[in-house]
Parts: structure tokens; sequence; C-alpha cells
């Protein structure tokens, strides 16, 4: 399939569902000099590369407050396997990709988890095209969900000062 080809395909199927999509392309094409097109649409972003013809990317981030980046910072050991262990299972139990990214004033806080996967554009068809959609969709709010149960508004103090649960889906 050429870019175009698949372009046209992975617009026509978003368009069926009749929720808005967000043409991002130009806006990150500084960014990723080598991008084809990158859609996002609710908390899921496709975009296809032109190095990689082969697959579009899925993919989801969840951004997470100041309160939680410092209480992960602070988990060690054998509470922090725990937590990482819960948070990226999930991914992999459905064939998805998870990782932390660190903040970018301070690389020892994660300040985005981003859940990824990709469709073979050879033999992408609607049927995985909305599957996947749907799985990436679907660990976005439960990564977002289990964060907010870890570490509920109770349990995040800074100082004398509780904050409440702020995880936020987005896009960087």
């Amino acid at each position: 399939m050429s870019a175009d080809e698949i372009r046209t395909q992975v617009e026509e199927w978003i368009n069926t569902v009749g929720t808005q999509m967000q043409n991002l392309t130009e806006q990150n094409r500084n960014l990723i000099p080598n991008l084809d097109f990158l859609y996002q649409v609710g908390v899921v972003v496709f975009s296809l590369l032109t190095n990689r013809l082969d697959r579009v990317n899925v993919f989801a981030q969840v951004g997470l407050s100041p309160e939680h980046q410092e209480a992960i910072s602070h988990l060690q050991g054998v509470e922090l396997g725990k937590f990482m262990e819960e948070i990226i299972t999930p991914a992999h139990f459905v064939g998805l990709s998870l990782s932390f990214l660190p903040d970018q004033q301070n690389p020892n806080r994660v300040s985005m988890i981003k859940i990824w996967g990709w469709i073979d554009t050879e033999s992408m068809n609607r049927e995985q095209f909305f599957k996947l959609w749907d799985k990436v969709a679907h660990l976005e709010h439960d990564t977002i969900r289990r964060i907010q149960n870890q570490f509920s508004p109770g349990s995040i103090n800074l100082g004398n000062q509780a904050t409440d649960s702020g995880v936020t889906p987005g896009v960087s």
C-alpha cells in the first residue's frame, strides 16, 4: 500500500465513527520530519511515518500531575516494582507496549505514560483497526484509574498539603 492509500483508508475508518478528528500533521512535522500523518481522535493518536510504511502507529499518553510525579518518584524497591507491574501487565496482556516518559526538567521523574501498538499495513483491515483503537483507549482509561487508585487524594502529601488526584489524558 502507498502512503496515500493508507492515509485514505485510516481517514475513512475514523470518519465512520462520527468522532471529530484533529489533523496534527503540520504542527508536528518539525518534531518528526518523516511524518506522513498524525491524527488525534479523543485520547487516541494515529500516525504513519514515511520510513515505516509497513505500520500504522496507534497510541495514547497519560499525563501525570505534579503530585503524582512526586508520589511515584518516592517509590522504591518492591513498592516501585509492584506499581510498574500493575501498570505494565494489562498492556502486555492485550499485546500493547507501554513506557514511562521522564520529565524534561527533571529526568528522575515520570511525567507521562505512553501506551502504543501498531497495525501491519499489508494485512490491515477494518476489524483490526478498531480492535487496536479500542484496546489503546481502554488501556489509557484503565491506567488513569490504576494510578488514581494507587495514589488516592489522601495518600498524596507534599509537605502538609494534601492534593486531589490529577491524572490527565493528553498528547504532548
